[in-house]
């Protein structure tokens, strides 16, 4: 059974929409993406001033590992934003040009495509690595430093 010509425009207007949500999405994940990142970076560092004497701190390995995937992660988002926009412009020029055919078009947008699936997947496994690193070295500084402050020190006077 075929398709009217009307259920034919209301697919086409489906896709459409459909296509355009996807876009909105992948402009927001790089949005929030960058927003997430560098504010758990300012978070941190801010935190780290006001709660987490450095001097005193343990496992400081942490924290900067954190730092660094976090770090890599803006990088990672640029670079991504970057290649998306070149795999673009290549993929429009490879359309105008009618030499290429289907199958090859179709075979140089899949591996465009999985390289830009790749950028984001570590984009996210570097975001959650060092938010994760950090929310550890942090969680273990405040358990020490609630315990060193519970525990009397040698020589101290009850009050």
């Amino acid at each position: 059974m075929s398709k009217s010509e009307e259920q034919i425009a209301e697919w086409k207007e489906f896709r459409k929409s459909v296509y355009e949500n996807k876009l909105k999405s992948e402009d927001d994940y790089e949005k929030y993406l960058t927003l997430i990142s560098s504010g758990a970076l300012g978070l941190s560092i801010t935190f780290i001033e006001k709660i987490v004497n450095l001097e005193h701190a343990t496992y400081k390995g942490l924290l900067i590992l954190g730092w660094v995937f976090l770090t890599i992660t803006l990088f990672g988002s640029l670079l991504s934003h970057f290649f998306s926009r070149k795999y673009s412009e290549k993929t429009i020029d490879d359309i105008d040009n009618p030499d290429i055919g289907y199958d090859v078009l179709s075979k140089k947008l899949e591996k465009r495509n999985l390289i830009l699936e790749r950028f984001n997947f570590a984009n996210i496994a570097t975001l959650f690595s060092g938010i994760i690193l950090i929310i550890i070295f942090i969680s273990t500084n405040i358990l020490i430093m609630n315990n060193n402050q519970q525990k009397p020190r040698p020589g101290d006077q009850p009050k």
